[in-house]
């Protein structure tokens, strides 16, 4: 929606080519977006360019790193226990074939162990990160309440193969870890001015400026009234 689709208002084009929005126009236009407006904003992609908000592209590059550091990780945790089973089965008498194929064997264990948790590393990373942010984007408000079922949903899933009481359990300590640390991100966010309240402007002016085809800015001037 821009503001030019507002009964009694119109934006100035200037020479530069930026539209040029008064704050009382964008704040009608805020009030009048859904949850699902705002979830478009914040998710908006280009195939040439990919994401165009910051906060997404903060959100996958912290998850990337996360899924490098713990694919990593996993490597070396499952490579030292494959070298102390491989050890252990180990004897003089063990025939060399049947040494290749276990070291084979070996090998492809640990392959799929590392994938297998740098799976679930990265489904974890983005159910946190992603799914909790969409809440505060859909609510428009930053609290620890979509940390703590964000939390929840992430440590349940990780937990899934493991049976319903401990799937349960994990959901129960990951809201209240959720709860907590949301209380501490939400208290950082709203120091470093990143909470969903002072981002959403700054994202429906970079959404505008991408619908329109120029770039747009927020004036207290160059605003007219029909």
């Amino acid at each position: 929606m821009q503001l030019n689709d507002l009964p009694g208002f119109k934006a100035n084009l200037n020479s530069s080519k930026k539209h040029v929005y008064s704050e009382v126009g964008l704040t009608t236009i805020t009030q009048n977006e859904t949850g699902w407006d705002r979830l478009k904003m914040l998710y908006c992609y280009r195939y040439q360019t990919g994401f165009i908000q910051e906060d997404v592209q903060m959100m996958n590059t912290i998850i990337k790193r996360v899924v490098f550091l713990g694919a990593i990780i996993s490597l070396v945790s499952a490579n030292s226990r494959s070298s102390a089973k491989l050890l252990e089965k180990q004897s003089p008498e063990l025939p060399t074939m049947k040494v290749l194929l276990l070291e084979r064997s070996i090998r492809r264990d640990i392959l799929k162990e590392t994938v297998k948790t740098t799976l679930k590393m990265a489904a974890f990373s983005c159910i946190i990160i992603h799914l909790s942010q969409a809440i505060a984007a859909y609510r428009n408000k930053s609290t620890v309440w979509e940390y703590g079922i964000a939390s929840s949903l992430a440590f349940a899933f990780k937990e899934l193969d493991q049976g319903m009481r401990i799937v349960v359990r994990a959901g129960a300590m990951g809201a209240i870890m959720g709860i907590i640390g949301g209380y501490v991100i939400c208290s950082a966010l709203s120091t470093s001015g990143w909470s969903q309240e002072e981002r959403n402007l700054p994202r429906r002016l970079k959404y505008m400026s991408l619908q329109d085809g120029h770039s747009v800015k927020l004036s207290t001037s160059e605003f007219t009234r029909d």
